[in-house]
C-alpha cells in the first residue's frame, strides 16, 4: 500500500521543462511552467499531508493507474485513495523524490510527460521505489493544467539498494 502511495507521490515530480526544445513555441514554455507549478504544488500537499490538494491536480473524472492493477477513476476515488495511502506512510518518513526526464510534449490542449523516478529515504538512505510514469494533461478554459491519466510503471524487481524493510504495518506491495 504503501509503495503505491510513493509511486503516486512521485508523479509530483514528473516534468520536464528542459526538453522543451522537443515542443516549439512559446505555449510549450508557458505550459510547462504551469505543469511544473503545479508538480511544485503537489510535493507542497504531500508534505502538509493534504489529500485533497493532491487530488486536485486531476480533473474531475481524471484516472491514476498503476501496474498493480489498481485503477482509481475521478476525483472523490482518488482523493480516497490518497487518504488512504497517507495512513500508511510511516510517521516522521521524509523522502528525496528524483527524476529523469524522458519525453515532454505539447499540442495543442494536451501535454504528456514521461519520467523515469526514484524515491528514496532521507533517512537510512535506501531506495524506497523506482519506475516510470506517463502524465497525459489537459489545458483547461482557465489556462490551467490538470492531470487527465496517469499511468504507472514500477520496476519489476527491487533495486540493489532498495530499503530492506518497511516499518511494521506497511509493505511494498
Amino acid at each position: 500500500m504503501l509503495r503505491r502511495y510513493l509511486v503516486a507521490l512521485a508523479m509530483g515530480a514528473t516534468t520536464a521543462p528542459q526538453l522543451l526544445a522537443e515542443t516549439a513555441g512559446s505555449d510549450a514554455a508557458t505550459a510547462a511552467a504551469e505543469i511544473q507549478a503545479r508538480f511544485d504544488a503537489w510535493i507542497e500537499s504531500y508534505e502538509r499531508g493534504d489529500e485533497n490538494a493532491l487530488a486536485a491536480v486531476f480533473l474531475e473524472d481524471g484516472i491514476y493507474a498503476a501496474n498493480t492493477g489498481e485503477v482509481l477513476k475521478g476525483r472523490p476515488e482518488i482523493r480516497a485513495g490518497v487518504a488512504a495511502w497517507m495512513a500508511q506512510r510511516p510517521e516522521g518518513m521524509t523522502l528525496d523524490l528524483s527524476r529523469e526526464p524522458l519525453r515532454f510534449r505539447v499540442s495543442g490542449d494536451v501535454a504528456h510527460d514521461l519520467a523515469r523516478f526514484t524515491i528514496r529515504a532521507v533517512t537510512p538512505g535506501c531506495l524506497v521505489d523506482a519506475g516510470h510514469a506517463l502524465s497525459v494533461w489537459r489545458r483547461q478554459p482557465d489556462g490551467s493544467w490538470l492531470i487527465e491519466t496517469l499511468l504507472v510503471n514500477q520496476d519489476r524487481e527491487p533495486p540493489a539498494d532498495a530499503c530492506s524493510r518497511q516499518p511494521p504495518g506497511n509493505s511494498r506491495d
